[in-house]
């Protein structure tokens, strides 16, 4: 899939492949970069760090594009990759002062994303189900806003753009949020676990086919790499980076798997851009389809959520 200016899916997987092949060459695995070290004199070294290649460290907005697919896997089968996904988020950043007159940040994400057939490469409005023969109908997803502030302990999630965060030890902020840096020369990468066990907003009783079950267990492992003199570089400003991504989930609502027994492997790679511009074409056409208003900079207010979308726009299906 090309681009008018310059990211493509091959751009990415190059570079992501590039910097693999680098380990290689340099004859060994990256290093871990200790807490508290010379590499870092404190959590807010750290912290401006992660923003840097995460977002920016100025005033703006760092756009990422990413792609990859859903598999289904049940025990005892071979695995179907369902549909395929292009995502697309903004980092929002701004600059500001504590009460207590630190410097800090703000940062919004906004979210979303198509899912396309993987024998077509056509955004998927209607899916046949190998698993249970359903056709399903996928639903392209808006996330956001989330809100959070970064500051000398760490990142917090926080309710509203205006919203003071839960006061924290460092040892909770730390376990809050734990980040871990491995470096190979001036090759950086960063990565982050969150495993989630929550109550799904889709319960068994009334979404019969849509619900995993009454809670909902995944893991998520973010990888993000760049260059170390340009994350640690603490002039304001933005460093280029890429990134992986791979969660194991329960099922999504529109596949219709209820609660039977398997899970989804989401897998994505992609990067930051300088600008919008950068979108390959046919990206940018799906996102035009299903999200206007991303591409517009038009970016909505109003909390946008996956399950609670679903829940105001889809009803249940019969089983």
């Amino acid at each position: 899939m090309e681009g008018r200016a310059g990211a493509t899916r091959r751009d990415v997987l190059v570079a992501i492949g590039a910097a693999f092949s680098g380990i290689a060459a340099a004859g060994g695995q990256p290093a871990a970069v200790p807490a508290g070290s010379a590499d870092f004199t404190d959590r807010w070294s750290e912290m401006l760090a992660y923003l840097k290649l995460r977002a920016r460290t100025d005033d703006g907005d760092a756009w990422l594009w990413f792609f990859g697919s859903l598999e289904l896997m049940v025990p005892g089968r071979k695995a179907v990759r369902l549909a395929d996904l292009d995502g697309l988020n903004v980092r929002r950043v701004k600059r500001e002062r504590s009460p207590a007159g630190e410097e800090r940040f703000r940062k919004a994400l906004w979210e979303a994303v198509v899912f396309s057939n993987p024998a077509t490469g056509a955004i998927a409005d209607l899916i046949r189900n190998p698993f249970n023969g359903r056709d399903v109908h996928p639903h392209h997803y808006r996330e956001g806003p989330t809100h959070y502030v970064i500051d000398r302990l760490g990142r917090h999630i926080v309710p509203g753009p205006d919203a003071e965060p839960r006061p924290l030890s460092p040892a909770e902020a730390r376990a809050a949020f734990p980040i871990e840096w491995k470096r190979s020369g001036d090759e950086v990468w960063v990565e982050r676990t969150d495993h989630l066990d929550v109550v799904n907003p889709l319960q068994p009783a009334e979404w019969p086919l849509e619900s995993s079950g009454e809670r909902r267990q995944d893991v998520i492992n973010l990888t993000l790499h760049g260059r170390w003199s340009q994350a640690t570089d603490r002039r304001p400003g933005m460093a280029p980076a890429d990134y992986s991504f791979t969660a194991v989930t329960a099922w999504l609502p529109w596949m219709l798997m209820g609660q039977s027994t398997g899970q989804v492997l989401y897998r994505a790679v992609g990067r930051k851009l300088d600008s919008l511009d950068e979108l390959p074409t046919v990206v940018r056409a799906k996102f035009a389809a299903r999200h206007a208003p991303l591409l517009a900079e038009k970016l909505w207010s109003g909390k946008r959520s996956v399950f609670q979308d679903y829940l105001r726009e889809r009803k249940p299906e019969q089983p």
